[in-house]
């Protein structure tokens, strides 16, 4: 389960897929440097998909995310 400031990341990422480090940043109110750190770990816990359009890197939760929302 992710952390306090992991789980308000991925919920925003969730209700709106397709954001940018910085829109994620704005929505939670966090540094965008913490939220590409946090980004960056939720991946690996294959919550959340990244990938690059043009100069953006745009990031969506995954099906696993989703569930790992709706459980907590």
């Amino acid at each position: 389960m992710p952390g306090r400031t992991q789980a308000a990341i991925l919920s925003t990422i969730a209700h709106w897929d397709g954001r940018t480090s910085s829109d994620v940043a704005h929505a939670v109110g966090v540094a965008q440097s913490s939220v590409s750190y946090e980004i960056a770990v939720l991946p690996e816990s294959a919550l959340v998909s990244s990938h690059r359009t043009g100069k953006y890197t745009v990031h969506t939760a995954t099906p696993r995310g989703l569930r790992v929302l709706d459980a907590g």
